[in-house]
């Protein structure tokens, strides 16, 4: 039998990775997410998140944007593709539907495309998977990658879903999901066309459900829904069947 990481959480949404994620209008330009959650201010008068004061930091983001983020206020960058190491000058895609939004990354990437291109990065709207906390005990001692597989069921309804370690986010922040691994734990059919910020926040499971990582159980690139329904298969067999694995996901 395998071995697995287990815990429990509510599932926050994660947007990364969505070629429609975030614009320089935010979800006033059709962006699921707010460019508040997306970075940090450095300027003359100090730092400070975008979450902890939006409006604010929207005002900033403007400032930068027509110094060409290069002036005396700075944005730096989370989740958001840049064109200099310092992280401050965001690309833009530019062509397809979605030019003129940023070009959101996830920290999984399909390396047979350019960094500026979002096909290198998973489709939160597509793949599901899930964000570990940065140097967190499950990347450490634990053993887990980027890439490997996971199984997550929410032990109320015993809805379920094979997913993939597919992001990275802050050290002390468990139970962020993409929208497609929320909304199969939800048993919400979703479009990816016609996802909104709005249906996306309602697929947002407020209880916990039970997540297994199986460190080392890799998912082959590019790490679609095909290789991870093909990475669950095999893990189905190696803990002796689904009701096996169900059961240990329910053990406390």
């Amino acid at each position: 039998m395998g071995s697995a990481l287990k815990f429990r959480s509510p599932l926050a949404i994660n947007t990364d990775g969505a070629p429609n994620a975030y614009h320089i209008d935010g979800r006033p330009g059709g962006a699921l997410n707010t460019l508040c959650n997306a970075g940090r201010v450095f300027s003359t008068e100090g730092a400070y998140d975008g979450h902890q004061d939006c409006d604010r930091f929207l005002a900033d983001v403007k400032a930068a944007q027509e110094d060409g983020w290069h002036g005396p206020t700075r944005i730096v960058w989370h989740g958001i593709v840049t064109r200099d190491k310092t992280r401050h000058e965001p690309v833009v895609q530019e062509s397809g539907a979605y030019a003129g939004y940023f070009v959101s990354a996830t920290s999984l990437q399909n390396k047979a495309y350019k960094e500026t291109d979002q096909r290198r990065y998973l489709d939160a709207r597509v793949v599901p998977f899930l964000v570990l906390p940065k140097r967190s005990a499950f990347l450490g001692d634990g053993g887990a990658r980027l890439g490997d597989l996971a199984f997550v069921i929410d032990p109320e309804t015993q809805l379920y879903t094979f997913a993939v370690v597919g992001d990275l986010g802050p050290r002390n922040k468990l139970g962020e999901a993409s929208i497609a691994l929320a909304a199969a734990i939800k048993g919400v059919p979703i479009d990816p066309r016609t996802v909104t910020g709005r249906t996306m926040r309602k697929l947002v499971v407020p209880h916990d459900v039970v997540t297994l990582v199986f460190p080392g159980a890799a998912v082959a690139a590019p790490y679609g829904p095909a290789q991870i329904a093909e990475a669950g298969i095999a893990a189905i067999q190696r803990f002796g069947g689904l009701d096996r694995l169900k059961q240990c996901a329910a053990q406390r």
